[in-house]
């Protein structure tokens, strides 16, 4: 007997809740950041705009003290962006 299968629009959506991207969290930074695994950027900044999108309140100022997100560079372009601990 086969297993219950996703369909594309199931497969769709489950996708966007794991990333966080069907509604927004009010998950705290660190916690979004360590439940996303990491945020794939190609520019600096574009981590907090990613984190703002996905989270009811996000304050960058908060999230930058509290080194919710350290942006460093790895073999490619992209600058990944992991909690403090993972960096």
């Amino acid at each position: 007997m086969r297993p219950d299968c996703l369909d594309r629009r199931q497969l769709n959506r489950a996708t966007l809740s794991r990333q966080l991207l069907l509604k927004r969290t009010s998950m705290p930074t660190l916690d979004a950041v360590e439940h996303l695994v990491g945020l794939q950027s190609q520019a600096p900044l574009a981590h907090y705009v990613a984190l703002w999108s996905r989270q009811e309140s996000f304050d960058p100022v908060a999230a930058h003290r509290a080194k919710a997100v350290a942006a460093g560079q790895n073999l490619h372009v992209g600058l990944p962006g992991l909690s403090g601990d993972r960096s």
